[in-house]
């Protein structure tokens, strides 16, 4: 399973999808992180539009996201590309709690602490 979740600089979650710089995809087998690699946006790292970056996660099972544009939303949803919501505003903590709680999730939100 591959995770995207839309980053600034690789650390921090981009609060909005027009702040995104690219995603961070994790490749996620067995509960465990198998792969993890930065996907940058190509035009001067703001992304032109939101199919630029469905483009970009268009092999992915799942984004984690912090907030985002409604449209990039509806567009993820009109794809079957499932998305999560977090507070949290660190990556390292979103998949921690993201792997600890994976089988538990009932509705569309991580709740980190």
């Amino acid at each position: 399973m591959k995770i995207a979740i839309p980053t600034v600089d690789g650390i921090r979650v981009a609060r909005k999808f027009e702040h995104a710089k690219g995603f961070l995809v994790l490749t996620v087998i067995t509960g465990e992180i198998q792969d993890e690699e930065l996907r940058w946006n190509s035009q001067n790292d703001v992304p032109s539009s939101d199919d630029n970056l469905l483009d970009t996660v268009s092999d992915c099972s799942l984004v984690i996201v912090n907030e985002g544009s409604q449209g990039f939303l509806e567009l993820l949803e009109s794809k079957l590309i499932p998305f999560i919501h977090t507070r949290e505003d660190i990556i390292t903590n979103i998949i921690i709690h993201y792997l600890e709680n994976e089988c538990r999730k009932e509705s569309n939100t991580l709740c980190c602490p």
